[in-house]
C-alpha cells in the first residue's frame, strides 16, 4: 500500500510545504519556547501565567493571551520582543 502524496509541492530548498512556514510561529508555546523568545526565565513565564491566570494547557501557552493579559495587568515585557512575538503568528 503507497501513502498518499500530499496535494501542495514541497520547496526543494528548505523541504516546507509553503514559504509562509518560514516565517510564521505556532501560537501556542511551551514556557521555554517563551521565555526564549521574550528574554525571561522560565519560571518567570509560568509566575506571570499563575498571576494573571493564563492557563497551561498540555504544557503549552497562548503566546497572545499571555502577552495582553500580562501587559494588561500592569507588568512591563521587553517591548520589541512582545510586538515581533505577535506579529509572527500562524
Amino acid at each position: 500500500m503507497t501513502r498518499p502524496q500530499p496535494t501542495s509541492r514541497r520547496l526543494s530548498e528548505t523541504g516546507r510545504d509553503t514559504i509562509e512556514e518560514d516565517f510564521l510561529m505556532a501560537n501556542h508555546l511551551t514556557p521555554d519556547e517563551l521565555s526564549e523568545a521574550l528574554g525571561l526565565a522560565r519560571k518567570q513565564v509560568v509566575r506571570l501565567c499563575v498571576e494573571t491566570s493564563v492557563p497551561i494547557y498540555n504544557g503549552r501557552i497562548d503566546k497572545t493571551l499571555f502577552v495582553r493579559s500580562v501587559t494588561a495587568a500592569g507588568h512591563r515585557l521587553p517591548a520589541d520582543q512582545a510586538e515581533r512575538l505577535l506579529s509572527a503568528t500562524a
